[in-house]
């Protein structure tokens, strides 16, 4: 919440934190806390970011995250689903 208010001008009372849950992102290797912050005032509305696990940092562009992820996802598998591309590396051909 303190980074919001900071970085939105915003006093920290009149946020609250509204959904916040453990988000994995394994092709990129890296772990966040997903977190919805509600300003409370009038005209407020919703902020969504990341807090990195590993090191604190924050992403607000969650879907640049995301889009990251999928490209890592298709690079690391192609169009095969995980589990058929590790089967497929343990077969000697």
């Amino acid at each position: 919440m303190a980074y919001i208010a900071q970085r939105r001008g915003i006093s920290a009372q009149e946020l609250v934190v509204v959904t916040d849950y453990p988000r994995v992102y394994p092709n990129l290797g890296r772990r966040f806390q997903a977190v919805t912050v509600l300003d409370t005032r009038p005209e407020g509305r919703f902020y969504s970011l990341l807090v990195d696990l590993d090191n604190g940092r924050v992403e607000e562009d969650l879907a640049a995250v995301r889009e990251a992820e999928e490209k890592a996802y298709l690079e690391r598998y192609g169009r095969l689903e995980p589990a058929l591309y590790r089967r497929l590396q343990e077969i000697d051909i």
